[in-house]
């Protein structure tokens, strides 16, 4: 007996956004090719509803963010870059063109449930990476940064993210844990402390949502007695690598003689400065940017500066001309003042809006998806994590939680 499946532009769709969730994590690569994908064959299905003006005024404050990409292709052409470098903004954000077919896709429930587990199959196959260039290139020698198929920091970024997605349905789903466990091994073995920092934020903010707004006494002190246990466990197995893991956590107090730390103090100080110096000297750049792959402009406003050729030789190594290391103040030196205030300025009201409609369904997706959001803000703090690989995790997810049973909150609203 032969079963056959009439293959349609819908199903050709969903299969498409499958693969790009199974790479989202691993596949550099296969994230552009069916992300690329998925925006023409989504596209070509939103078209072709029959009610797709009711779906684009559903989805009317999510839609915004892909007109405000349209939007800063243009400003791109206008910035200090000019014309020229503009596709190179276009092809490294587009996947602000996904979200409408994201939207349409996440509406149906099994494609919901399926993304959820092909991003954690997407991270596994990524913490698995990160085991075998432990094995390969560190030789199980504890103290480097281990990366994956992604370099070290975008690595820890994603792998943090996805973790505090998972989190909140482990209570229910606890098939997951063993998976979890993997993912802070792998975040310890890459050791980078933004990622560290914005895990551990999140970590405490769902624990006082448990404890205050939850009342579940039982699972903050089951948290914490698993912690403990695995702190003292850990200690005790290998106290030489354990004093290494606390010592580079606890670095970032250190801003008198880490470089890293002083170096990143200059570059959001001196970045800061191009600003307000652009004001008065290069008003494009100061409206709209330097643009997206311009290097030269920032670089050499800061390399004449006898401040900066004065600096330190080792502390110099440590200061970029290509990244803020914020990814607030890189938008704004990138893509100027009209961007960066209509994208970050839209980004806070639409975050606060969604956290006052969807935190009181108590939905483990849900929290879960605002825990890995909030997660991206603090990393970006200490990384530029915008116009890169990261940020297509971070939409993807972001869209899959804050949509997430959307009809459920029409109805009752």
């Amino acid at each position: 007996m032969q079963f056959k499946q009439k293959i349609t532009l819908e199903k050709v769709t969903e299969y498409i956004l499958y693969l790009f969730l199974i790479s989202v994590c691993c596949f550099k690569g296969m994230i552009n090719t069916f992300g690329g994908l998925f925006v023409f064959t989504s596209g070509a299905l939103i078209y072709k509803l029959p009610n797709r003006k009711e779906f684009f005024k559903r989805y009317k404050y999510e839609l915004i963010f892909t007109g405000i990409f349209i939007l800063g292709v243009f400003l791109e052409m206008l910035s200090v870059d000019g014309l020229g470098k503009a596709y190179k903004f276009f092809y490294k954000n587009f996947y602000f063109l996904m979200i409408p077919g994201l939207l349409y896709s996440f509406e149906k429930e099994e494609i919901r449930k399926r993304a959820f587990y092909l991003i954690i199959f997407s991270l596994f196959m990524g913490i698995i990476e990160s085991f075998r260039i432990f094995k390969v290139v560190h030789k199980f020698n504890y103290g480097g940064r281990v990366e994956s198929f992604f370099d070290i920091g975008r690595w820890g970024s994603a792998l943090q993210m996805v973790l505090l997605l998972m989190l909140p349905s482990l209570r229910k789903k606890i098939f997951l844990i063993p998976i979890f466990i993997l993912g802070l091994i792998s975040l310890i073995l890459n050791n980078s402390r933004g990622p560290w920092l914005a895990f551990s934020a999140c970590i405490g903010v769902y624990l006082i949502y448990l404890l205050f707004y939850k009342k579940n006494v039982k699972t903050v002190l089951g948290i914490g007695i698993l912690s403990l246990v695995l702190l003292v466990v850990g200690y005790n197995k290998s106290p030489k690598n354990f004093d290494k893991f606390i010592n580079r956590i606890e670095s970032y107090k250190n801003i008198q003689n880490n470089y890293s730390n002083l170096g990143r103090l200059v570059m959001w100080k001196e970045n800061i400065l191009f600003m307000k110096d652009s004001i008065k000297d290069n008003k494009r750049a100061f409206f709209f940017g330097v643009g997206y792959d311009n290097d030269e402009t920032f670089g050499e406003y800061v390399s004449e500066k006898e401040d900066y050729q004065k600096l330190d030789k080792r502390l110099k190594s440590n200061i970029s001309f290509t990244d803020a290391h914020n990814m607030y103040i890189h938008t704004f030196v990138r893509k100027g003042v009209i961007y960066g205030v209509l994208f970050w300025g839209y980004m806070v009201y639409y975050c606060l809006r969604k956290l006052k409609e969807r935190l009181w369904l108590e939905d483990e997706l849900i929290l879960g998806s605002l825990l890995s959001t909030l997660s991206f803000f603090i990393c970006g703090i200490f990384y530029s994590n915008i116009f890169t690989f990261d940020t297509f995790i971070f939409f993807t997810i972001f869209l899959f939680g804050v949509n997430y049973k959307y009809q459920l909150f029409e109805y009752k609203e």
